[in-house]
């Protein structure tokens, strides 16, 4: 997928295994959060000889990021 904007060369089916990554690891940072608040899960992925970090934590009351 180039979208023009970022110019990144990738797959939709890439690009939906990345999301989907990223959401399963919401759902197991959330239950890891009830027994330890501040919890967090890493990922790196690469697009085109570009290294992506991924750090997902469940966001504090208040927050507005």
């Amino acid at each position: 997928m180039n979208d023009g904007v970022n110019g990144f060369e990738t797959s939709p089916e890439d690009a939906e295994n990345v999301g989907y990554k990223i959401i399963e690891m919401a759902g197991r940072v959330a239950v890891a959060h009830r027994c330890a608040p501040g919890a967090q899960a890493h990922w790196c992925f690469e697009i085109d000889d570009a290294r992506f970090e991924v750090c997902v934590t469940v966001a504090q009351p208040g927050s507005k990021r």
